[in-house]
Protein backbone atom coordinates (compact mmCIF):
# COMPACT_ATOMS: atom_id res chain seq x y z
CA UNK A 1 0.00 0.00 0.00
CA UNK A 2 2.94 2.69 0.95
CA UNK A 3 4.50 2.04 -2.42
CA UNK A 4 1.61 2.22 -4.63
CA UNK A 5 0.98 5.75 -2.14
CA UNK A 6 4.44 6.43 -3.07
CA UNK A 7 4.49 5.95 -6.82
CA UNK A 8 0.55 8.48 -6.74
CA UNK A 9 2.01 11.20 -4.47
CA UNK A 10 5.91 10.89 -6.81
CA UNK A 11 4.56 12.98 -9.33
CA UNK A 12 2.59 15.37 -7.73
CA UNK A 13 5.59 15.95 -5.75
CA UNK A 14 7.61 16.73 -8.18
CA UNK A 15 5.63 19.44 -9.85
CA UNK A 16 5.22 21.14 -6.82
CA UNK A 17 8.53 21.35 -5.88
CA UNK A 18 9.65 22.27 -9.61
CA UNK A 19 6.66 24.17 -11.36
CA UNK A 20 8.98 23.77 -14.98
CA UNK A 21 8.33 19.89 -14.99
CA UNK A 22 4.69 20.44 -15.47
CA UNK A 23 5.31 21.49 -19.19
CA UNK A 24 6.62 17.87 -20.16
CA UNK A 25 4.10 15.61 -20.20
CA UNK A 26 6.39 13.36 -19.12
CA UNK A 27 6.28 13.98 -15.53
CA UNK A 28 2.36 13.19 -15.70
CA UNK A 29 2.56 10.04 -17.76
CA UNK A 30 4.59 8.32 -14.40
CA UNK A 31 1.01 8.81 -13.15
CA UNK A 32 0.26 5.42 -14.90
CA UNK A 33 3.07 3.56 -12.70
CA UNK A 34 0.92 3.89 -9.75
CA UNK A 35 -2.15 2.41 -11.22
CA UNK A 36 -0.02 -0.44 -12.82
CA UNK A 37 1.25 -1.65 -9.16
CA UNK A 38 -2.12 -1.01 -7.49
CA UNK A 39 -3.41 -3.31 -10.38
CA UNK A 40 -0.72 -6.14 -9.14
CA UNK A 41 -0.68 -5.04 -5.45
CA UNK A 42 -4.20 -3.59 -4.26
CA UNK A 43 -8.08 -4.77 -4.75
CA UNK A 44 -10.01 -4.04 -7.65
CA UNK A 45 -11.55 -1.16 -5.76
CA UNK A 46 -8.78 0.21 -4.13
CA UNK A 47 -7.58 0.31 -8.26
CA UNK A 48 -10.23 2.18 -9.23
CA UNK A 49 -10.12 4.86 -6.28
CA UNK A 50 -7.11 5.70 -7.15
CA UNK A 51 -7.39 5.85 -10.92
CA UNK A 52 -10.26 8.17 -10.27
CA UNK A 53 -8.63 10.46 -8.21
CA UNK A 54 -5.39 10.77 -10.36
CA UNK A 55 -8.03 11.30 -13.30
CA UNK A 56 -9.46 13.86 -11.75
CA UNK A 57 -6.24 15.52 -10.14
CA UNK A 58 -5.29 15.55 -14.26
CA UNK A 59 -8.11 16.83 -15.69
CA UNK A 60 -8.02 19.91 -13.01
CA UNK A 61 -4.60 20.35 -13.28
CA UNK A 62 -4.79 22.53 -16.73
CA UNK A 63 -7.65 24.51 -14.86
CA UNK A 64 -5.51 25.53 -11.86
CA UNK A 65 -2.29 26.01 -14.13
CA UNK A 66 -3.12 27.12 -17.69
CA UNK A 67 0.82 26.25 -18.37
CA UNK A 68 -0.26 22.54 -18.66
CA UNK A 69 -2.22 23.17 -21.38
CA UNK A 70 0.12 21.68 -24.47
CA UNK A 71 -1.18 20.42 -27.30
CA UNK A 72 -0.20 16.48 -25.83
CA UNK A 73 -2.08 16.77 -22.80
CA UNK A 74 -5.02 15.02 -24.09
CA UNK A 75 -3.06 12.60 -25.67
CA UNK A 76 -1.85 11.63 -21.77
CA UNK A 77 -5.08 11.99 -20.52
CA UNK A 78 -6.03 9.58 -23.22
CA UNK A 79 -3.27 7.35 -22.46
CA UNK A 80 -3.29 7.18 -18.50
CA UNK A 81 -7.20 6.06 -18.98
CA UNK A 82 -6.17 3.51 -21.60
CA UNK A 83 -3.68 2.36 -19.17
CA UNK A 84 -6.44 2.68 -16.13
CA UNK A 85 -8.76 0.28 -18.31
CA UNK A 86 -5.92 -2.47 -19.03
CA UNK A 87 -5.21 -2.37 -15.57
CA UNK A 88 -8.08 -2.82 -13.76
CA UNK A 89 -9.02 -5.67 -16.64
CA UNK A 90 -5.71 -7.61 -15.50
CA UNK A 91 -6.73 -6.58 -11.93
CA UNK A 92 -10.12 -8.25 -12.53
CA UNK A 93 -8.59 -11.38 -14.17
CA UNK A 94 -6.01 -11.75 -11.62
CA UNK A 95 -8.15 -11.77 -8.97
CA UNK A 96 -10.53 -14.22 -10.74
CA UNK A 97 -7.59 -16.28 -11.55
CA UNK A 98 -6.58 -16.79 -7.59
CA UNK A 99 -10.57 -17.68 -6.58
CA UNK A 100 -10.09 -20.02 -8.88
CA UNK A 101 -6.87 -21.43 -7.78
CA UNK A 102 -8.18 -21.21 -4.47
CA UNK A 103 -11.60 -23.40 -5.45
CA UNK A 104 -9.73 -25.92 -6.96
CA UNK A 105 -7.40 -26.20 -4.00
CA UNK A 106 -10.02 -26.86 -1.68
CA UNK A 107 -11.63 -29.32 -3.84
CA UNK A 108 -7.95 -30.90 -3.64
CA UNK A 109 -7.91 -30.94 -0.38
CA UNK A 110 -11.59 -32.42 0.06
CA UNK A 111 -10.78 -35.19 -2.77
CA UNK A 112 -7.20 -35.96 -0.87
CA UNK A 113 -9.07 -36.20 2.26
CA UNK A 114 -11.88 -38.35 0.60
CA UNK A 115 -9.31 -40.66 -1.05
CA UNK A 116 -7.14 -41.14 1.88
CA UNK A 117 -10.56 -42.03 3.97
CA UNK A 118 -11.16 -44.51 0.90
CA UNK A 119 -7.82 -46.25 1.63
CA UNK A 120 -8.59 -47.37 5.31
CA UNK A 121 -11.94 -47.77 5.45
CA UNK A 122 -14.05 -50.77 4.23
CA UNK A 123 -16.74 -49.08 1.60
CA UNK A 124 -19.14 -51.73 2.49
CA UNK A 125 -19.04 -51.81 6.28
CA UNK A 126 -17.23 -48.11 7.77
CA UNK A 127 -15.07 -50.02 9.31
CA UNK A 128 -11.47 -49.49 9.17
CA UNK A 129 -9.79 -51.75 6.85
CA UNK A 130 -6.91 -54.57 7.09
CA UNK A 131 -3.96 -51.88 5.81
CA UNK A 132 -4.95 -49.65 8.76
CA UNK A 133 -5.30 -52.44 11.28
CA UNK A 134 -1.63 -53.10 10.26
CA UNK A 135 -0.22 -48.93 10.32
CA UNK A 136 -2.31 -48.65 13.62
CA UNK A 137 -1.54 -51.91 15.34
CA UNK A 138 2.51 -51.69 14.72
CA UNK A 139 2.16 -47.96 16.45
CA UNK A 140 0.18 -49.32 19.51
CA UNK A 141 2.84 -52.04 20.22
CA UNK A 142 5.18 -49.60 20.13
CA UNK A 143 3.35 -47.16 22.37
CA UNK A 144 2.32 -50.44 25.20
CA UNK A 145 6.09 -51.23 25.15
CA UNK A 146 6.65 -48.35 25.60
CA UNK A 147 4.52 -47.39 28.18
CA UNK A 148 4.89 -50.60 30.33
CA UNK A 149 0.76 -50.95 29.28
CA UNK A 150 -1.17 -53.92 28.03
CA UNK A 151 -2.31 -54.07 24.43
CA UNK A 152 -5.64 -55.65 24.46
CA UNK A 153 -6.98 -57.48 20.93
CA UNK A 154 -9.81 -59.04 20.47
CA UNK A 155 -11.02 -61.13 17.30
CA UNK A 156 -13.82 -62.54 15.99
CA UNK A 157 -15.59 -64.51 12.99
CA UNK A 158 -19.41 -64.34 11.81
CA UNK A 159 -20.27 -68.32 12.51
CA UNK A 160 -21.34 -70.25 9.53
CA UNK A 161 -21.37 -67.07 7.16
CA UNK A 162 -20.15 -68.74 3.85
CA UNK A 163 -23.75 -70.77 4.82
CA UNK A 164 -25.90 -68.10 5.56
CA UNK A 165 -24.31 -66.14 2.23
CA UNK A 166 -24.97 -69.03 0.02
CA UNK A 167 -28.19 -69.67 1.57
CA UNK A 168 -30.02 -65.62 1.49
CA UNK A 169 -27.59 -64.21 -1.16
CA UNK A 170 -24.99 -61.25 -1.00
CA UNK A 171 -26.95 -59.06 -0.35
CA UNK A 172 -28.50 -60.09 2.79
CA UNK A 173 -24.79 -61.08 3.27
CA UNK A 174 -23.62 -57.29 3.35
CA UNK A 175 -26.59 -56.26 5.17
CA UNK A 176 -25.70 -58.96 7.51
CA UNK A 177 -22.18 -57.16 7.69
CA UNK A 178 -23.63 -53.56 8.31
CA UNK A 179 -25.64 -54.82 11.74
CA UNK A 180 -22.32 -55.98 12.74
CA UNK A 181 -19.94 -53.51 12.42
CA UNK A 182 -22.85 -51.22 13.56
CA UNK A 183 -22.98 -53.00 16.73
CA UNK A 184 -18.90 -53.07 16.77
CA UNK A 185 -19.38 -49.34 16.28
CA UNK A 186 -21.24 -48.95 19.30
CA UNK A 187 -19.92 -50.90 21.73
CA UNK A 188 -16.03 -49.82 21.34
CA UNK A 189 -14.94 -47.57 23.34
CA UNK A 190 -13.61 -43.97 21.15
CA UNK A 191 -10.15 -44.63 21.45
CA UNK A 192 -10.70 -48.43 20.59
CA UNK A 193 -10.02 -49.19 16.69
CA UNK A 194 -12.86 -51.54 14.66
CA UNK A 195 -11.22 -53.11 11.62
CA UNK A 196 -12.81 -55.74 9.12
Amino acid sequence: MMVVGLTAIGPWGSILIDQTLIRSDIQLSYLAISVLLSSLLLRTRYTLILICGQLAAMILLPIFNPAITSSNFPSLVGFFILIALLSMVSNFVSRQDLIQIDRQTTLLIENEQKLRELSVRDPLTGLFNRRYLEETLEREMRRADRKGTPLGIIMADVDNFKLFNDTYGHIAGDELLRRVAEMLQKHVRGYDIACR
